[in-house]
């Protein structure tokens, strides 16, 4: 499987962009290379702890990644890849906060009835 990390230069203003595998234990890493109209990925194998080998790293200034961001979220749209809203993850985070909060009230409230029942019963 291919996983794609990222990460922000703020001096540069780029957005850098290394593709990643793994097989067998073993670390690959993605390396872009220009072939015709296109970018094609040429992997090779990166020992954990090693230096990224030299061209593995994509760097996007910060407009064109937005404009490819943007095609990519379209694109996958099309594809049944949903993102769900920002609003709707913090909605289920808040909500799911709150439910363990009631469960944490009536684990202790059942543990204090459970005490009282024991000593009432000495």
């Amino acid at each position: 499987m291919i996983e794609a990390k990222w990460h922000e230069d703020f001096e540069t203003q780029a957005v850098q962009i290394v593709l990643m595998s793994e097989d067998g234990g073993e670390r690959y890493v993605g390396k872009p290379v220009m072939e015709g109209c296109g970018i094609e990925w040429a992997f090779a194998r990166a020992p954990r702890g090693s230096i990224l080998p030299q061209g593995a790293v994509l760097a996007l200034p910060r407009e064109i990644a937005r404009a490819i961001w943007g095609a990519l979220a379209q694109w996958a749209e099309g594809e049944g890849l949903r993102r769900e809203p920002h609003e709707r993850v913090l909605g289920k985070l808040d909500a799911t906060e709150r439910h363990l909060g009631d469960m944490r009230a009536l684990v202790a409230k059942g543990f204090r009835v459970d005490l009282e029942d024991r000593e009432g019963g000495k």
